[in-house]
């Protein structure tokens, strides 16, 4: 097992890009190196006409779970002129500013004051965009932002990025399994199936999974069950991965099955894995179908869990 360096916090969160939206996803443990507790890492806020926010992290606690109010109450703030070409310039701004008032006069003193942010945007659809993407049976999309700092430089990423501890290997995992124009639906089982492993091989990384979705815009999360029953089916591949690279070596598969397991389980775990994750896909794509537009001056929430039983479920508040 890969240990940790570092203290309190260590996490591990994930973003990709996708075709038809994003996916951020994030372990639930937090740990001081003797006692870890269950905490959401992962906070999403919608506001109509502008889009929507998802922020999660790792590193220092309190000094994540502040900025990241702050970036979430500057969003959905209607009094602040928003430009959504200018959000990295503003996440710079705001990130320079707490971590220069915030974090730099007591890192002398103090251990472990670091934290890095990662951070997902994705732009408003019109009206027009969603009736057109509705007369064609499509999703509606506007490309995400996916970005990460590190104290005080921000960067905006390509295709995926991780942070925490747990981000070299997901990088790692990422770089194997990534393809050009993954699929949204794909890239949700790729993130799940990315902090399912990084759980069982990096120290103080584990507890549930938390999801986020961006799709058409609007930011969603999958249910715990989703989840696990997700993770069951990865527990099952890890099987036939292992039958795969033998028979590409060039080992005798079916020679293989008759010593330790019976003719043909390779080829139905390997239906079974496939049917499984087509009718989770499909029952998305029917879930996001792109409904009629929400009234202006609607306010969404997608507010952080503490409890392992509560999903994160979006609020409708008023503005």
């Amino acid at each position: 097992m890969i240990e940790s360096k570092g203290g309190r916090h260590l996490t591990i969160a994930l973003g990709i890009l996708a075709h038809g939206g994003a996916v951020i996803a994030a372990d639930r443990e937090q740990s001081d190196r003797t006692l870890k507790t269950d905490q959401a890492k992962i906070r999403g806020q919608w506001v109509a006409g502008r889009g929507s926010l998802a922020v999660s992290g790792a590193g220092n606690g309190p000094y994540l779970d502040s900025l990241t109010a702050e970036l979430i109450e500057w969003f959905k703030n209607d009094q602040v002129q928003f430009d959504p070409k200018k959000f990295g310039e503003e996440l710079r701004t705001k990130n320079h500013a707490f971590y220069e008032s915030s974090v730099l006069p007591f890192a002398p003193y103090q251990e472990e004051v670091n934290y890095e942010l990662l951070t997902c945007f994705a732009p408003s659809l019109t009206a027009g965009e969603i009736r057109f993407a509705s007369k064609l049976g499509l999703m509606p999309q506007k490309e995400c932002e996916l970005w990460t700092s590190h104290k005080l430089s921000v960067v905006k990423e390509e295709y995926y990025a991780a942070v925490g501890c747990g981000a070299t290997t997901a990088k790692a995992l990422l770089a194997r399994c990534w393809v050009p124009f993954i699929p949204l639906p794909v890239a949700i089982n790729l993130a799940c199936y990315v902090v399912y492993h990084v759980k069982r091989t990096v120290k103080d990384v584990g507890l549930d999974t938390d999801v986020m979705v961006f799709s058409g815009g609007i930011p969603m999360a999958l249910s715990r069950d989703e989840i696990t029953e997700m993770e069951a089916q990865f527990e099952e591949y890890g099987r036939i991965e292992r039958e795969n690279l033998y028979y590409c070596l060039g080992g005798d598969l079916k020679e293989h099955e008759e010593l330790f397991g019976k003719p043909g389980d390779h080829k139905r775990i390997q239906k079974s894995l496939r049917k499984f994750f087509e009718k989770l896909n499909a029952k998305r794509v029917k879930r996001w179908t792109p409904k009629p537009p929400i009234p202006a001056n609607t306010v969404q929430s997608v507010p952080q869990k503490s409890k392992p039983e509560d999903s994160i479920r979006p609020e409708i508040l008023a503005p």
